[in-house]
């Protein structure tokens, strides 16, 4: 599994100065040391947030029609509240880049992910002389296909964080820090 963050995907990245800033023009003008120690109820709103951040990666990738065995649309997904910014992590297959940017043309993939593919896939190559092809004779036929020619991505995590649904989401996350540190604001200036 690999771990993809906000750090990679600036869509779903921002500084918790950013909200912060926000805050601000909208309070008195206050130092403001952030406690990182969410409610309950602010913690849920940010899990399901992210829940449906994961939601839209997981719809792209079916409208992408880069379903094989769904391994790619099963991950974990967390939000994490820091000191300086906030972030959003996707616990991804490794082979997620792949299906995002696609692989341009030049070394050849390993047969042995592309044979797991076919298996997955249940493909039954077409005879080749009169002769079927074995999964590892058909894999590496498509593993050298892929070397000379490359394939193009079909982008589903660039397409869901561009979304307007997307937005909507990550403003509403906005929201609720903001609502954070208005509340914390609201304490310092009550005492």
């Amino acid at each position: 599994m690999e771990c993809v963050s906000g750090v990679l995907l600036n869509t779903i990245f921002y500084s918790v100065g950013e909200v912060k800033r926000h805050a601000k023009k909208t309070l008195a003008k206050n130092t403001l040391n952030m406690n990182t120690e969410l409610t309950v109820a602010q913690e849920q709103q940010l899990n399901e947030y992210t829940y449906r951040l994961a939601q839209l990666y997981k719809d792209k990738i079916d409208e992408a029609g880069r379903v094989a065995s769904g391994e790619l649309k099963n991950f974990e997904s967390y939000f994490v509240l820091g000191e300086e910014h906030f972030r959003i992590y996707f616990n991804l297959q490794e082979y997620w880049k792949w299906v995002e940017n696609g692989r341009s043309p030049g070394k050849q993939p390993p047969s042995s992910s592309i044979e797991h593919w076919i298996e997955v896939k249940h493909l039954v190559p077409n005879p080749v002389d009169n002769k079927i092809p074995s999964t590892k004779q058909l894999a590496f036929m498509i593993a050298r296909k892929i070397g000379r020619e490359g394939y193009e991505g079909k982008h589903p995590l660039e397409n869901a964080m561009k979304s307007d649904a997307a937005t909507t989401i990550i403003n509403e996350i906005k929201q609720v820090l903001i609502n954070k540190i208005k509340d914390e604001f609201h304490e310092i200036l009550v005492g």
